[in-house]
Parts: C-alpha cells; structure tokens; sequence
C-alpha cells in the first residue's frame, strides 16, 4: 500500500476534502485515518475548494511551508490555488483523458511516489 510507504519517508499527509464530517469516520473505520495528520473537511470549515481558507487550514495542520506540500487532486482548477499558493501541485488523472498542459499529471498514488523522487 502506498500510504504505508510513505510514512516511513517521514512524510506528512493530508486530506483536504469538499465533503461531509462523516468521511473522517469512514477513514478510520477503513483503518486509514491514522495515515493522515490533517484532515481537512469542507463542511467542518465552513468553505470549499477552491477557497484559499481550506489549503491554508491544510497547510497549518500539516506545520509545513507551502514549497514543501506536494497537492493532488482530480480537479486542476484546485491544483492551480495549491500552487499559486506556493505549493506543488499534480492533477491525478486516472483515465489519462485530462488535457492539462500547464499541471504534471499522475495516473495513481504509486506516480505520487515517482513525485517525490
């Protein structure tokens, strides 16, 4: 599992979500919230992506500078904020049909990991 190999590289992760407060719950009950240090909830926060207040309320639980996130998303419209908000940004894009030419693009959490390389 790629979320298991991050974690000895020392790596802080995150959720940064446009969901309910229940998907916390659904994380832990998988057996996989304790991968995450922040988990940020749109809900929760009163805002969505793309606000600004969800990255820089990521950023803040992950106690990191904006040049040392790597942000991934299915939207570019969300990676485009991480990044001019300072941070690396790629659109993940399984199917390989998204025409993203100004964002690098990954295909799976294992392409994350060629990221970091």
């Amino acid at each position: 599992m790629v979320l298991g190999a991050l974690r000895p590289r020392g790596l802080r992760l995150g959720i940064l979500s446009n969901a309910w407060p229940s998907l916390e719950r659904k994380y832990a009950l998988l057996g996989l919230r304790h991968f995450f240090d922040a988990f940020i909830i749109s809900a929760r926060l009163g805002c969505v992506k793309p606000d600004e207040r969800m990255y820089r309320t990521g950023l803040a639980g992950l106690n990191l500078p904006p040049q040392d996130v790597i942000f991934v998303d299915d939207w570019p419209e969300f990676v485009r904020v991480a990044v001019d908000l300072g941070m690396q940004g790629a659109v993940m894009d399984r199917a390989g049909v998204q025409e993203v030419a100004d964002l690098p693009r990954v295909r799976s959490m294992p392409d994350v990991l060629a990221l970091l390389a």
